[in-house]
Formats: C-alpha cells, sequence, structure tokens
C-alpha cells in the first residue's frame, strides 16, 4: 500500500485473491491513503471484505477518483448485515465519477441489496452500466 503513495503513473490495481479481510484492507486504504486523484480501477474481487472492509471502501470511492470499482465474491452482506451496503450505496451516490460498480455473489440480503440500489436510485445514479449484477436485479423488484 505504501508505494502506492508514491507512484505517479498507477491507475489500476488489481488485488483479486489476496485473501483481504476487513483489517486488511483498512490497512491498506490507510497507507495509501483515501484521498487518490490517479487511481481510477480498483479490483477486489475474491477476497474476504466484509461490512467493516465495505465501509472502508465506501470511504474510498466517496473520496478519490475512482471510476471502476469491483468487490465481488466478497462478504459485503454476510450474516445479513446491511452496514456495507448502506455505506457502499451513499458513497456511490455522492461520488460524480463511477460509473461501474459491481458487488456480485456478495451474500447480499434482500434488505442490503434494496438499500444499496435506494441510496444510488435516489440520487439518479442508477443505469444498468453502474451495477455489474443483472441476475439479481429481478430478485430486487420482486422483493418490493
Amino acid at each position: 500500500g505504501k508505494m502506492l503513495r508514491v507512484s505517479v503513473a498507477l491507475e489500476a490495481v488489481s488485488l483479486g485473491k489476496f485473501r483481504f479481510r476487513d483489517e486488511g484492507i483498512i490497512k491498506f486504504f490507510g497507507d495509501v491513503g483515501y484521498n487518490q486523484n490517479r487511481l481510477r480501477v480498483l479490483d477486489l474481487r475474491c477476497n474476504e471484505i466484509g461490512a467493516s472492509g465495505s465501509v472502508a471502501v465506501a470511504k474510498f470511492i466517496k473520496f478519490s477518483q475512482v471510476e471502476r470499482v469491483i468487490l465481488d465474491a466478497n462478504r459485503v452482506g454476510e450474516r445479513d448485515s446491511i452496514e456495507g451496503a448502506e455505506a457502499l450505496g451513499k458513497a456511490l451516490a455522492a461520488s460524480a465519477n463511477i460509473k461501474y460498480f459491481s458487488v456480485r455473489m456478495n451474500q447480499l440480503c434482500s434488505a442490503a441489496l434494496l438499500l444499496l440500489l435506494t441510496l444510488a436510485t435516489a440520487f439518479n445514479r442508477y443505469d444498468h452500466k453502474l451495477f455489474g449484477y443483472r441476475s439479481h436485479l429481478s430478485d430486487v423488484i420482486a422483493c418490493r
């Protein structure tokens, strides 16, 4: 993480399958800093990031210039938690830069998924290109 702080050319970071947990991703952002102007792509797929790690990712989305965030196959919504989904939804709503966001295979309960979509749509930030999961959209519509 500390190397990213001094790199002026790095625009994409792919940390998939690094087995990051909440503590690890929080430390990573502590080293990198949340206010990043050059990082455009953050790929964190296939880790073990849960609710508190999702809150850290949300903070990064809110204060950075990142355009693509991939959180597929993590633990954002494990044990029916909505904390991570709520933070991510608020960050998506606040970010003018985000163009693609994916949370496929994250054990999101219906309440968390609805909250995430509701927060993003409340600020007109939802479109099919923003969210990288179409299969769950029918589930959300069915829950309403």
